[in-house]
Formats: structure tokens, C-alpha cells, sequence
């Protein structure tokens, strides 16, 4: 007789999984797949159901996603899904944070991003900065508006104004690359690729702001500096609206401007370096409070080319998953004309 606990007992054997193992294999497995379809199929119903706040009735591509998975298969292949969006929403937030352009968006050339949604938001921004009584007095309205912009800076200005740079940044704006000297001549490849590092390389000194968007100066594309920063993988931000302002024009017309094209997603050009920019600060805050009649809301270039990544990736995934729904959001980035 063997007692249950004797050396010669199964109960202190080492279990063996090899051929001769009298162990149900089988059973284990069943366990497993068991496991895996409860624990994987409710995370992947719970999480998708608790992201999704669409209708299921009026979106088939909510309802699909809402139904109880059917198979191990399609719950873990749901939950494998989910993680990956939410890594990805994740890794938008932080390069948002940072100041730097979604994924779609990088080495690409941008202009304004109307959204299929027609949301009502709007990118100022600044160039040739950062610069002396003007800078700041833009710093004070946009402060006082409780608006955020981007403020395309010269290399050389931010060597002379670091101080100026470093309020820009302090004050939650996003800075960005518009070359070292703004010059509009074509630059041999090393002299091309200098322009842009020393002035990234000044401002991320100065600020401690990473610097990923760039703007040809004077909108200039086939000097060779645009064609080294996309290559380098930054956004080469356009504009919407050209308010003409270093022309200076009267206030009311920069304003006048600025209120006759405007539309959503649009993304505004004005001047805060330069020169004598004392019709653009006059213009600013009504123009501000013009488009807040409007209905506008103020976003960073940032924040604009995010509300137009993830539209795109709503509308793929839509499709992916047999919406019926037209796609109607163009592509990401407008080739240059």
C-alpha cells in the first residue's frame, strides 16, 4: 500500500509532459482556451464598448463592435486591436505633448486641414519671431484670450531674444523651425541641412522645447531646405489664410482678410518678427474675438494635424470594418502647388 504522501506517492512526483506522461494534455489545453475566451473576449467587449459612444444603431460599425465576440479567435483578435489603439492614442498624446506632428504627417508637406467633421478650429500663427515689443505684445492678447498658437522662429532672432523664445515656451506655445537667416536663395546640401539644425538645435538650447515643424521661409520649396527637413522627418507647415500683414496693411485689412476666407481647419499666417508689426498686434485681438463670435476654437498646429489624424483613422477603421458610411476625408497632407 502507498501512502498519499510517500516518496513513492504521484502527489510528489514532478509532473512530465513528454510522450509517456499520463497527464491529459488535452485537458490543460481546454483549460487554457477556456481562460483566454472569458478573460480576452470580456476585456476586448468590455474596453470597446466602454470607448465607443456612437449609436449602435445608427453606426454598423459601432454595432459589429459592440456584439459579444463569437470565437477564441475573434476575442483575442479584439483585444489585440484595442491594446494596439490604445498604444497608438498613447504615443499620439505624448508627441503632441512634445510639439511634434502625428505619425501621417511626418516628412510631409501641410497646408490647412479642413475636417469632414466641420469642427470650427483654427491655427494662428507667427513668423519671423522671436522679436522685441512685438513678440510680447502678442504674448499679452493671446495670454489675456486664453489662445494658444505656433510661432515659427528664425534661428539668428532666438540667438539675439533668447528671453523672448524662452516666454514663448514658458507660456505654453508651440516653437518651431522657420531656418537659421531667412533667405529665400538656393542652399548647396550641407548648407541646407546647417539651416535647420542650428536653428533647431538653438531652440530646443534655449527653450528646451523639441522642434519637429518647420516652415519655408517666404513658402519657398525648391531651395533645398524644405527638401532636407521633410527628409529629416519634419512637418513642413503651409497656411490657409495669408493675412498679407508684412505688407502692413491697416488693421482692419488684415482683419477683413482673415474673416473673409477663414473656415475650419484653417490655419492663419500672420508676423510677429520682421519688422514694424504694430498693425498686426492692433488686428489680433479682433480678429480673436471675431472668430470667437464665430464660433471658433484656437488649436496649435499640433493639436490640428491630431483632430485630423484620428478623423482619418475613425474613417479607416470604419471602413475596415464594413461601415457603409463614405469615406470623405481627403488625404492627409496637400501636395504642394
Amino acid at each position: 500500500m502507498t501512502w498519499p504522501f510517500s516518496k513513492r506517492s504521484r502527489a510528489t512526483r514532478p509532473l512530465s509532459f513528454g510522450r509517456r506522461s499520463r497527464f491529459p494534455v488535452r485537458w490543460l489545453l481546454t483549460a487554457l482556451a477556456a481562460c483566454a475566451l472569458a478573460i480576452g473576449g470580456g476585456y476586448a467587449w468590455t474596453a470597446v464598448s466602454g470607448s465607443i459612444s456612437l449609436n449602435p444603431l445608427d453606426n454598423p460599425a459601432a454595432a459589429s463592435q459592440l456584439a459579444p465576440p463569437q470565437s477564441l479567435g475573434e476575442a483575442l483578435d479584439r483585444s489585440i486591436k484595442n491594446f494596439q489603439q490604445q498604444v497608438s492614442a498613447r504615443e499620439q498624446d505624448i508627441v503632441l505633448a512634445l510639439g511634434g506632428p502625428p505619425q501621417p504627417f511626418v516628412g510631409k508637406l501641410v497646408r490647412d486641414q479642413p475636417l469632414a467633421s466641420g469642427e470650427k478650429v483654427v491655427a494662428l500663427t507667427f513668423d519671423d519671431g522671436p522679436a522685441p515689443i512685438y513678440t510680447e505684445k502678442v504674448l499679452e492678447i493671446l495670454k489675456r484670450e486664453n489662445v494658444k498658437a505656433t510661432f515659427f522662429m528664425v534661428g539668428k532672432m532666438v540667438q539675439a531674444f533668447p528671453a523672448i523664445g524662452q516666454r514663448v515656451a514658458s507660456e505654453g506655445h508651440v516653437l518651431a523651425n522657420h531656418s537659421w537667416s531667412h533667405r529665400y536663395h538656393r542652399f548647396a546640401p550641407a548648407a541646407a541641412a546647417s539651416e535647420i539644425n542650428q536653428t533647431t538645435n538653438i531652440i530646443q538650447a534655449k527653450t528646451g522645447q523639441t522642434v519637429r515643424l518647420y516652415r519655408p521661409p517666404g513658402g519657398v520649396l525648391n531651395n533645398g531646405m524644405d527638401t532636407y527637413a521633410q527628409s529629416q522627418g519634419y512637418a513642413s507647415i503651409m497656411w490657409g489664410t495669408d493675412t498679407g500683414d508684412w505688407r502692413r496693411p491697416p488693421a482692419a485689412t488684415i482683419v477683413n482678410r482673415v474673416m473673409n476666407t477663414i473656415h475650419p481647419g484653417d490655419i492663419v499666417l500672420m508676423h510677429d518678427g520682421g519688422g514694424d508689426r504694430h498693425n498686426t498686434v492692433a488686428a489680433l485681438p479682433i480678429m480673436i474675438s471675431q472668430l470667437k463670435a464665430k464660433g471658433y476654437r484656437f488649436v496649435t498646429i499640433p493639436e490640428l494635424l491630431q483632430l485630423r489624424a484620428r478623423e482619418t483613422q475613425r474613417s479607416t477603421a470604419q471602413a475596415t470594418t464594413g461601415s457603409r458610411q463614405p469615406t470623405t476625408v481627403p488625404a492627409v497632407a496637400n501636395p504642394a502647388g
